[in-house]
């Protein structure tokens, strides 16, 4: 069992009908934030190349059996995102947003299954640079039923992830102020607070909130403990 795990994914290609052009620098740009985290996360798992959607459950999976109760995870998506149409006729929802993997559609109710593995006293951080990522995490069954999550998203639904040839801007964000300003100088607030502050300067979406299981001790921990 592990107190801290990191799972960053990212999705270069893809045998769906998006640009593989879009997301030419995804996995530089993810390398890149592994570096940057090299010290809090030493073993954090990658997810690279022809990423199939059985590849990311498995990867989810694992980490939930494999996180200590009160233990901290980090889920970290970078890709393709869209909103499709629903296609399970007992959903309220008339569509899902998806994360889009090399050779299907990950739905944000499969990704809402998989978060209620984890034990209740676990904190999860994910962070979803995508189109359509605002709600990609959700929490729609029974609180108690789900772990501490907060969600940090760099698109509503329906809405564009901006990103140049070297990957997205909220990654890019992110690594910044891994970097210059040290994660061990922050808490999850204030990381919050300072990556808002950072994507409000240079004009791209932000969203991030978090369920009600967040406690004020989950928010003032030092940032990755």
């Amino acid at each position: 069992m592990s107190e801290k795990i990191a799972l960053l994914v990212s999705v270069k290609e893809t045998n769906l009908n998006y640009s593989d052009e879009a997301t030419s620098g995804v996995d530089n740009m993810t390398n890149n934030l592994q570096y940057a985290l090299i010290n809090a996360f030493p073993n954090a798992r990658m997810v690279q190349n022809k990423v199939t959607k059985q590849r990311v459950i498995e990867s989810l999976e694992e980490a939930a059996d494999n996180l200590s109760p009160g233990g901290f995870c980090l889920i970290y998506l970078h890709g393709h995102g869209d909103s499709i149409r629903q296609n399970d006729p007992q959903e309220n929802e008339t569509e899902d947003q998806v994360f889009i993997c090399y050779d299907d559609y990950l739905r944000d109710d499969e990704i809402d299954r998989l978060l209620q593995r984890f034990d209740s006293s676990c904190r999860i951080l994910t962070i979803a640079d995508c189109c359509s990522s605002n709600t990609l995490v959700e929490w729609k069954n029974s609180e108690a039923s789900y772990p501490q999550i907060i969600h940090l998203a760099s698109a509503n639904d329906h809405g564009y992830a901006y990103a140049s040839p070297s990957g997205g801007f909220m990654t890019n964000q992110i690594v910044n102020i891994v970097f210059q300003w040290a994660y061990t100088n922050h808490t999850y607030q204030s990381f919050v607070e300072g990556l808002k502050h950072s994507m409000s300067l240079i004009g791209y979406p932000f969203f991030s909130k978090l369920n009600d299981q967040v406690t004020d001790e989950y928010l003032n921990k030092n940032l990755f403990t």
